[in-house]
């Protein structure tokens, strides 16, 4: 693995978390709902994306590229297991919540990777 990935993967990951802030800034004068319902949406699929870059990019080792696909796999299913647990325990425990607003801050985070990276 190269520099340049984990580069990558760490400038992907600060984008989130500044597409995050700025899409809960922009609906703070909707009131506190929406903006602490997008804040955790975007925090979700920022963390997904955390534990997927940490999992793959910074164990990747060039020597051994026939266990790359396995873990590829094995840190998507365990980054869905995450977002999951925590689309759960935010509608669980978070009350009230615009759910409109908690998926849409996850959706819009999530696009950034195809947008930055075609």
């Amino acid at each position: 693995m190269t520099l340049t990935d984990k580069t990558q993967a760490r400038r992907l990951i600060r984008k989130q978390l500044l597409l995050t802030a700025v899409s809960a800034l922009v609906l703070l004068p909707f009131g506190w709902v929406y903006t602490y319902s997008i804040l955790f949406g975007g925090l979700i699929a920022t963390s997904g994306s955390v534990y997927f870059a940490s999992r793959v990019f910074v164990r990747y080792r060039a020597e051994r590229p026939d266990s790359l696909l396995g873990d590829i796999y094995k840190a998507e299913v365990v980054k869905l297991l995450i977002v999951a647990v925590l689309f759960a325990a935010v509608v669980l425990l978070i009350s009230p919540i615009s759910i409109v607003s908690l998926l849409g801050g996850y959706l819009c985070v999530q696009m950034v990777a195809p947008l930055l990276y075609p």
